[in-house]
């Protein structure tokens, strides 16, 4: 055959790309430290890293971590501002895929960056400014420039990583009056757009189980007397949380989803991604329990 084709063992990349949401305070960052591979580049648009990541990280993880803290840039995005982030993001990622290849690049705060690279599209900014409403086919250019940056960094045999915070949905309900009032929901969703999850195999949502044996009522794992304490804290009885790992998506092995796992590590994604037996195994072994 032509030079333009080769045997599909050479072409093979088994570098994964995963979307983490949950609410704050759900290990979000900390999961990825801890677990992906190293050596890990994160470009953070979040909170600031604190001495609560460091305490779950070994040395030897510790100095195979690097940061660009992006997050202190940026204030009140206008198109110039945005279109820095961007092109500094660029140059960031494509001086590090080759020392970063069978690592991670971790872009911390989904939400904030996907807001960066609207402002930074000209057409998209100036309708922003106009308070207008731009035309969905204006955002295919944001939408495609997604795609082809996670398709990239994996192309490098690098893992790629973003997080994003999850949000309550509020519905609108009606008392015995007729008189109407957002209320909360147990359900919470991404502030993620889709372009990112369609861009990635793998959808993780976090959130935190109360283990003191009261009914369940919400999505992030609160139990029926969660938040009726003092100042909102748990009543008497609580024995602390877990945090637990929801596999939304699995493009990789669909068998997954919905499951949920405490402590997740990236080799058990891995494990139930790409080894068939093993991941029977371990689905088994969870209805077993």
């Amino acid at each position: 055959m032509g030079n333009e084709l080769k045997p599909l063992r050479e072409v093979i990349n088994d570098a994964t790309a995963s979307a983490v949401w949950g609410m704050e305070g759900t290990g979000k960052t900390i999961l990825v430290l801890r677990y992906w591979p190293l050596p890990i580049a994160v470009l953070n648009y979040d909170r600031p890293l604190t001495m609560a990541h460091l305490s779950v990280l070994d040395d030897e993880r510790i100095d195979a971590i690097q940061v660009m803290n992006v997050r202190e840039a940026i204030k009140d995005i206008d198109h110039d501002e945005a279109k820095f982030i961007k092109d500094i993001t660029e140059k960031t990622i494509n001086e590090n895929l080759t020392p970063l290849k069978g690592g991670t690049l971790l872009l911390d705060g989904g939400t904030l960056y996907r807001a960066v690279l609207k402002m930074a599209d000209p057409k998209l900014a100036a309708d922003a400014d106009a308070n207008k409403k731009s035309n969905p086919r204006e955002k295919e250019r944001v939408n495609a420039y997604i795609k082809q940056l996670v398709s990239h960094v994996q192309d490098m045999g690098v893992n790629f990583v973003i997080t994003a915070h999850a949000a309550w949905e509020w519905k609108m309900v009606a008392d015995s009056n007729g008189n109407s009032s957002l209320q909360q929901t147990k359900s919470v969703y991404p502030q993620l757009d889709q372009p990112w999850f369609q861009a990635t195999n793998i959808s993780l949502l976090l959130f935190k189980r109360c283990e003191c044996g009261r009914n369940i009522v919400s999505q992030d794992g609160s139990c029926s007397l969660a938040g009726e304490g003092p100042m909102s804290a748990p009543t008497a009885g609580h024995q602390g949380r877990q945090h637990i790992a929801r596999i939304v998506g699995n493009k990789f092995n669909t068998q997954t989803e919905g499951t949920e796992w405490k402590n997740i590590t990236y080799e058990d994604l891995r494990r139930l991604s790409f080894d068939p037996i093993r991941a029977e195994l371990m689905l088994e072994a969870k209805k077993g329990k």
